[in-house]
């Protein structure tokens, strides 16, 4: 009986001495989670008064409808899951499970290592879209010879 009374002790102290850390990663994570919703509404805000939407409709369909795709959702969500990836390592760091926060962070990484790329890729795509047609050249004139 007194052994388990003991192990219930310890159980309680580890208890109450990890709630501070558990208090401050819920705050994390909730403040983090409110961070990502305004940056995520933010993003899609700045896309749609930029007319994102009806230029990629105007671009890929016909621009009488209402756009169908919106590509300004698909962007802010994507930044709302990227900002929330970083919150959750905050989250997991703060609790202190660095075997879950290692690999998130590596992931992370190689997300901001290929981001510049794909940038660069869609800013090559946007400007040849957006270049004018050339003229066309006519053919050069075949010079003919004739002796007489």
């Amino acid at each position: 009986m007194e052994g388990q009374m003991t192990t219930m002790q310890d159980v309680w102290q580890s208890i109450v001495a990890k709630t501070p850390q558990m208090l401050a990663a819920v705050l994390v994570l909730v403040g983090g989670y409110i961070i990502a919703l305004l940056i995520a509404l933010t993003t899609r805000a700045v896309l749609r008064r930029l007319n994102v939407d009806t230029y990629v409709q105007n671009l890929f369909g016909d621009g009488d409808t209402q756009p169908r795709v919106y590509p300004s959702n698909w962007i802010s969500r994507i930044v709302y899951y990227i900002v929330l990836l970083f919150v959750l390592v905050a989250f997991f760091q703060v609790l202190g499970l660095t075997l879950i926060t290692v690999p998130l962070n590596r992931f992370l990484e190689r997300v901001f290592e290929y981001a510049p790329r794909l940038l660069g890729a869609a800013a090559l795509v946007g400007i040849a879209i957006n270049r004018p047609p050339s003229t066309p050249r006519s053919a050069p004139l075949a010079v003919s010879c004739s002796i007489r």
